[in-house]
């Protein structure tokens, strides 16, 4: 019996299968997709019009799943067209719902990712992230958005933004956030640029100027290069020799916000 467009109970189908690889970095590059979960996530997407910024590909829906539930994404303009949804199987539902959510997910397009080889002069706080923990990459975007950071630079070796943990872990802030992809490794820096490390100067007296592009050291050993001597931070502390990249990169947004009263 030949199985239904709408209801995909294989793990051999290829649309199961693409959507599968969105589970992996290579996946989502090469389809440039991504998948949306959690009930919460999904709703604060759909009230800030994220379907016309990330376009939806498809709604997967569990099997069984009363369909009421989500009157919401089917009542949104963007995602009226009956092709958009698949019933999966309980078993493959699974597979993709990482988080146990039980909640209809969207495949969404990817934006093309804005590779530079040049740094253009920041304008108020920027982060260069080398985070390879997409939870922490996550969390710190979530903490970046709370303070009113709007652009977010990547090194080549970042945790993609736009996997499921990072998605999670942020909330959806990723979704509102610029992100930019160095792809080199070295880069010409200027005055403007800072870095947090385990040494430096101590945040608490440093003068924080209003325009400047703060690079965060890898947990445990701070800062590779030594392009950023003469422009380093760091934030005094007690019976520690380093702090997680995430919390060291939150207490220097904060302070950077209490200085210019960016909240």
């Amino acid at each position: 019996m030949n199985e239904s467009p709408f209801f995909i109970s294989s793990p051999q189908n290829l649309k199961y299968k693409m959507w599968e690889s969105l589970m992996t970095t290579k996946g989502r590059h090469k389809e440039s997709l991504f998948i949306l979960s959690g009930e919460k996530i999904i709703a604060d997407f759909l009230h800030d019009g994220g379907p016309a910024r990330f376009p939806v590909k498809a709604v997967l829906i569990p099997k069984n799943f009363a369909l009421n539930a989500i009157a919401s994404i089917k009542n949104d303009p963007h995602l009226n067209s009956p092709a958009l949804y698949f019933t999966l199987d309980t078993a493959l539902f699974k597979e993709l719902d990482l988080f146990g959510t039980r909640f209809p997910l969207l495949i969404c397009q990817k934006p093309e990712e804005n590779e530079v080889q040049v740094l253009d002069r920041p304008q108020g706080l920027e982060l260069v992230l080398p985070l390879t923990d997409p939870a922490n990459m996550g969390a710190l975007c979530r903490t970046a958005l709370s303070f009113n950071v709007r652009r977010i630079i990547l090194t080549p070796n970042a945790s993609d933004p736009f996997h499921p943990k990072a998605l999670r872990a942020s909330s959806g802030a990723t979704l509102k956030l610029e992100f930019r992809f160095l792809n080199v490794n070295d880069v010409t820096l200027t005055s403007d640029d800072y870095g947090l490390d385990l040494s430096g100067e101590s945040i608490y007296k440093f003068p924080w100027p209003e325009n400047l592009r703060l690079w965060l050291g890898e947990e445990g050993q701070g800062l590779k290069n030594s392009f950023l001597d003469k422009n380093k931070i760091h934030i005094p502390i007690h019976s520690m020799e380093s702090l997680n990249a995430t919390v060291a990169g939150s207490i220097a947004i904060y302070s950077y916000s209490q200085r210019f009263n960016k909240i």
